[in-house]
């Protein structure tokens, strides 16, 4: 299982330790370095610098999420356009009938399939079986963790489709009615593809207005520690002024 960590202390199964790179792409199954950072300090500022870190890391890990869905999304796309092509070369008046394709074209479009089947983004594979590793998403939004599992589309476990791979690895020319049902899967996930960028969208924007009431608290109370030491210096002094003896008046001689 792969991550991306937006904490610093992440538990995955049995495999749980600490991490401290935020971000840091590996396997649920290796050990990941363990190296301390610095605790934050007391002091606001830089209390405030590191929660800007944490989020802009979260908006980094969505926005890596969201390019990989629109990878995904792309590759389906060009799935969907090589089988049409197909479906053209076939130029079959009746579903059943085939018309031989020559073997340059069917090489053509098996070594396409497999170029784009193979397709990875950031070490993740795009497409698979529906057994692999997923990119993993750790967020933290308004104080409770929130995990997204990004997986590979299961395209290459789909009948249609790997009948297509089977049919071109062979040489042998790919009826259109099985051309027609693999694009129904493919428009099947990409629909799928759809819905989780969309959930990766929210939130982002979840992300990205909890920035922001982050800064806007850091500005407010900024100067909220100078005025309280003032009101407090300043009562101490006037209750010292109180507490010491005043002078006795002069008599007149």
């Amino acid at each position: 299982m792969r991550n991306f960590h937006t904490t610093t202390i992440v538990g995955d199964g049995m495999h749980a330790g600490k991490t401290s790179a935020i971000g840091r792409l590996h396997s649920a199954c290796s050990y990941a370095h363990d190296v301390s950072l610095p605790e934050p300090t007391n002091s606001l500022g830089e209390r405030h610098l590191h929660q800007v870190s944490v989020h802009e890391m979260m908006s980094n890990n969505l926005q890596a999420g969201l390019a990989y869905k629109r990878k995904q999304f792309s590759g389906l796309q060009d799935f969907e356009t090589i089988i049409r092509e197909i479906i053209r070369s076939n130029s079959s008046p009746t579903s059943g009938f085939v018309i031989p394709t020559c073997n340059s074209k069917r090489l053509l479009f098996s070594q396409a399939i497999e170029s784009l089947s193979l397709t990875k983004f950031r070490s993740f594979p795009l497409f698979g079986y529906g057994h692999e590793s997923p990119m993993r998403l750790h967020l933290k939004i308004n104080n409770k963790r929130i995990i997204r599992d990004l997986s590979p589309s299961p395209l290459l476990c789909k009948p249609a489709f790997r009948s297509i791979r089977l049919s071109l690895d062979l040489n042998q020319d790919v009826g259109s009615t099985i051309c027609e049902e693999s694009i129904s899967e493919i428009l099947s996930l990409m629909l799928i593809v759809r819905s989780e960028e969309e959930n990766l969208q929210e939130l982002s924007r979840e992300v990205y207005s909890q920035s922001k009431k982050s800064a806007l608290f850091y500005q407010q109370s900024r100067y909220q520690p100078q005025s309280f030491f003032k009101k407090l210096s300043s009562k101490f002094y006037s209750k010292l002024k109180l507490k010491s003896p005043r002078p006795l008046p002069e008599l007149p001689v």
